[in-house]
């Protein structure tokens, strides 16, 4: 047999060699174990994708990479299983735009063995879907993307929704005061819940704090 190859996972294997007549087997032999390497690096792979990313926090759950051949198997040795992998994220910036995001944690990285593990990547900005691409430092082709679904951050200060009018003595308000709760970056934290309170208090033009004041208890931030 010439230009036989095989493609296949790293492992021990054997061939087995058959001969037939008229469609029956009349002998066979095997050869003896061969062992089955990894190839040359031609992708990667994310095997951990990010989670639980909460807006200016780094990522509760952060990217793992693999470097791997054209057969899926880690390429863990070789001078290809020590090479730098980089994040990069292409869309709207908050700092200059005050839309979309701002990437910041280490943006490049090592793999060792075939694997590549970030641990302080942070999206900073509006919440929504994000994409981020990683991309080996053996070839610019060799890259793989996900997509990362970004949440408010930690709540930071109130914004007044609808404001008092002016009122007789005595009488409510003609309609409801609100307020929301906001992070940094001026998204409202909707996880809170109704064990948060906001306190309204009475304050005269002149900067007192009059005696009335009132708690309210949060929904939907």
């Amino acid at each position: 047999f010439t230009g036989l190859g095989l493609e296949a996972k790293v492992g021990s294997y054997v061939i087995s060699f058959s001969a037939e007549l008229n469609g029956t087997v009349f002998a066979s032999v095997a050869s003896a174990p061969i062992e089955v390497r990894h190839g040359v690096a031609t992708q990667i792979a994310i095997t951990r994708n990010s989670a639980d990313v909460l807006s200016g926090i780094d990522f509760a759950t952060q990217p793992r990479i693999e470097l791997r051949d054209s057969a899926g198997n880690r390429v863990s040795t070789s001078a290809q299983a020590t090479t730098d992998l980089t994040v990069s994220y292409a869309g709207s910036d908050w700092t200059n735009t005050q839309q979309g995001v701002d990437l910041s944690g280490t943006q490049v990285i090592s793999f060792s063995a075939g694997i590549a593990t970030f641990t302080d990547l942070r999206l900073s900005g509006k919440v929504g879907s994000y994409t981020l691409k990683y991309t080996s430092a053996i070839n610019s082709n060799i890259s793989v993307s996900e997509v990362v679904v970004v949440q408010p951050g930690n709540p930071t200060k109130l914004s007044q929704l609808q404001g008092p009018q002016d009122v007789i003595a005595g009488e409510q308000f003609a309609n409801a005061l609100r307020v929301q709760i906001l992070d940094a970056y001026d998204n409202r934290v909707t996880r809170l819940t109704s064990s948060t309170t906001v306190v309204a208090k009475l304050i005269s033009s002149a900067s007192n704090v009059l005696e009335t004041s009132a708690e309210f208890g949060v929904q939907g931030g």
